[in-house]
């Protein structure tokens, strides 16, 4: 069993994750949530797995090493793509902008030629 599992579970959460987000698609609950509750259920599974069956039992974590995985993941996997998505976008929007204002003065701006009938 413990072969198994060592051996099967990864693949199993992989597919369980993609089979749940359509799920989800299918029955219209949103793209986001479609996207971030099989994210979640996963991680909790692999560290879930990780704990019950390491791959080696000198890599086995405490309770504390698994709080601070715990936090860590969810800092650099949900919090800090969220908020370099809204640093993009600002950037992007400053960037359209400049961008707007030369092609009132021919289309060019440092090199770059976009298109006079665009909304930019």
């Amino acid at each position: 069993m413990n072969q198994l599992m060592r051996y099967g579970a990864y693949p199993f959460v992989f597919v369980f994750g993609i089979a749940l987000h359509d799920i989800l698609l299918e029955n219209h609950l949103g793209l986001q949530v479609a996207t971030y509750l099989p994210v979640i259920v996963g991680a909790v599974m692999v560290a879930g797995l990780e704990w019950k069956y390491p791959y080696r039992q000198q890599w086995g974590a405490d309770k504390q090493e698994m709080v601070q995985d715990a936090i860590f993941m969810a800092l650099i996997q949900g919090i800090f793509p969220s908020c370099w998505l809204w640093r993009s976008c600002l950037l992007c929007r400053r960037l359209f902008t400049n961008m707007t204002s030369s092609l009132k003065d021919g289309g060019r701006h440092n090199g770059l030629f976009l298109c006079k009938c665009c909304s930019w």
